[in-house]
């Protein structure tokens, strides 16, 4: 369950997707529901069913309106086949025609609150925000072992007949050898196993955890903490000594202060960046650097062989070595052409 709070609605939504159309009373987030209104109930709203939907049967129940007559506010509410949705305002910009949505504070229509109103009608929203804050730390929540098989069980094509940490690991390591079961190392993966990975939200620190095929060549890797990460196979291997924080390449460094260079300039701190072209010059007199056209998209290659850019000043850099070691990939002439810097 994640509750979401966007302009004047509330937002909460399930992982368990109900089927559309059918009664409100068979989705699996129902007692959700019941609750949601049993607090609005306790806070003293009215709650009603619009007129309009009073009339048509299938939706008589997934749509409500609440009013507080003690001092206007209000709160429209649908029940959907994977969230519910609670809009607030005040009572007096009710669609008269509809009965569940309010005038935009934007649209001309609309009746402008005072001071009071504005005041009552944010209390209420605090007041029901603490509520679902509270309600949903009470919910239950699923280890990284059972999230996996809950995904499994969402999208039964990709490991048929799996319902358990067990059976996944039995069907992937049956399946005959495939480059998505490959590691950096060309290792094949063995489901269930432990492998390292160098994490990029945590500085390129070195980490470990527990692999399970995800789809394709991503895998869930269910690390020490509890949490679990979907790491590519080839940034996943086994611990052979690697250093605790990956070490970069000359053209990584290069990207890296490049980049740097880029965010002070912006911010008009020009100390710092005599300071990285220091580094930079440093770097690139040691070897010559290139920079890679596309000639397919006409447009200049991005940072470590990643996207592309029409200015030249964010391309990325490539050292002679690597293009020498790999013409048919960095300069061949038909799709990509080295121009020295």
């Amino acid at each position: 369950m994640k509750i979401d709070k966007y302009k004047d609605s509330i937002f909460i939504r399930f992982d368990e997707r109900a089927e559309q159309f059918k009664p409100v009373s068979t989705f699996p987030h129902y007692k959700h529901w019941l609750k949601v209104l049993k607090y609005l109930k306790k806070r003293g709203f009215e709650i009603e069913t619009p007129k309009y939907f009073s009339e048509q049967n299938w939706q008589k129940a997934s749509h409500k309106t609440a009013i507080k007559n003690s001092n206007g506010v209000a709160f429209c509410l649908e029940c959907m086949n994977w969230q519910i949705k609670i809009e607030f305002g005040h009572s007096k910009n009710i669609w008269e025609d509809w009965g569940c949505n309010f005038w935009s504070l934007t649209n001309d229509r609309s009746k402008p609150l005072s001071y009071l109103e504005t005041k009552a009608v944010e209390n209420e929203v605090r007041q029901i925000l603490n509520f679902l804050g509270e309600y949903k730390n009470h919910d239950i929540k699923r280890t990284a072992e059972e999230e996996i098989i809950f995904k499994e069980l969402e999208n039964k094509h990709i490991h048929p007949g799996v319902d358990s940490i067990e059976k996944l690991c039995e069907y992937v390591n049956s399946k005959e050898d495939s480059r998505n079961y490959i590691d950096s190392d060309g290792k094949r993966i063995v489901c269930g196993s432990v492998k390292y990975f160098y994490d990029y939200y945590k500085g390129k620190r070195l980490c470990c955890g527990i692999a399970y095929h995800n789809i394709n060549n991503m895998w869930w890797v269910v690390t020490p903490d509890g949490n679990r990460r979907n790491i590519a196979s080839f940034e996943l291997f086994d611990y052979e000594g690697q250093s605790r924080r990956k070490e970069l390449t000359k053209e990584q460094k290069i990207n890296r202060l490049e980049s740097e260079l880029k965010k002070y300039e912006s911010k008009k701190n020009y100390i710092r960046c005599i300071s990285i072209n220091k580094q930079i010059e440093k770097l690139k007199t040691s070897e010559p650097m290139y920079y890679i056209w596309s000639l397919k998209w006409n447009k200049w290659w991005g940072a470590n062989n990643s996207g592309y850019t029409e200015d030249k000043r964010q391309a990325g850099v490539y050292l002679e070595s690597n293009i020498l070691a790999n013409q048919s990939y960095y300069n061949d002439g038909v799709s990509t052409k080295a121009f020295k810097i």
